[in-house]
């Protein structure tokens, strides 16, 4: 499959949302991200909305492993919220420099007809402690809506700000 850049968003300042716009002529979408929110806590969760909705993920499956001893799996019905769809990342109260990493795929999204399903796998270490906490996980779910998406907007769940640093690349992907 062969993939083309789409745009890329380079964080110089604190920012809310990333937002991708004005996406067609592709067979699927994939998305890579390293983030960090100035959120208190010690990490986030990473939310999206599609053309604007920030509800209407249903079914979260999330699976989780911290420091490749706990293994957390659990599902999430949800309709009004999708605080983790794009995994979990640092925040400002861990140590200078820690980012996660994620990667969502989001296969037919320019079909219309059926609902949108994301596949997001993510890594994050927060440095704070010893030895340091790394989590690995996998979140899928499904868009209820059967429109088109044209618009991805990514935020930090807790509605702080993505900090300075944090970046954000869309691909487009083509059968080759």
């Amino acid at each position: 499959m062969a993939s083309l850049l789409l745009q890329k968003v380079d964080l110089t300042s604190e920012q809310s949302e990333i937002v991708f716009s004005g996406i067609t002529g592709f067979a699927d979408l994939m998305l890579i991200m390293c983030l960090r929110s100035n959120n208190n806590a010690a990490s986030d969760g990473v939310a999206f909305a599609l053309n604007g909705v920030i509800d209407g993920f249903t079914s979260i499956e999330r699976y989780t492993s911290i420091n490749s001893t706990t293994t957390l799996a659990d599902q999430v019905v949800v309709s009004q919220t999708n605080e983790y769809v794009g995994g979990r990342c640092p925040s400002a109260s861990t140590a200078s420099g820690a980012k996660s990493t994620t990667k969502v795929m989001i296969p037919s999204y320019s079909e219309s007809g059926w609902p949108k399903c994301l596949l997001a796998e993510y890594s994050q270490v927060l440095l704070t402690g010893t030895p340091a906490t790394t989590w690995l996980g996998k979140v899928g779910t499904t868009w209820s809506s059967t429109v088109p998406v044209n618009e991805i907007a990514i935020y930090p769940a807790d509605g702080s700000a993505w900090e300075a640093g944090s970046v954000a690349t869309l691909y487009g992907l083509q059968a080759a």
